[in-house]
């Protein structure tokens, strides 16, 4: 893989997604996403744009609340002092 060129205002630029980085980079082209090790084996680059491009987002649950949950704010309202 060519040396990129850099740019004082913009750095060095990524290229535009992994499927064509791994086309052109001969490290990244070992990478296995089946077996994690070889990821040792990819360059910088590529492992940022496989980061970036595969990423799965775990949503999670949402908690279980009883009867007596209460938010910071109601908590807060409770607890002030009004006085006599």
């Amino acid at each position: 893989m060519a040396d990129k060129p850099f740019h004082v205002e913009t750095g060095v630029l990524l290229d535009e997604s992994w499927w064509y980085h791994r086309q052109v980079c001969e490290r990244c082209k070992s990478f296995d996403a089946e077996r994690p090790a070889t990821a040792a084996n990819m360059c910088l680059e590529g492992a940022v744009l496989f980061k970036r491009d595969n990423t799965v987002r775990v949503k999670r649950p949402e908690p279980e609340r009883d009867d007596n949950f209460a938010t910071k704010a109601q908590m807060k309202a409770l607890m002030r002092y009004r006085g006599d």
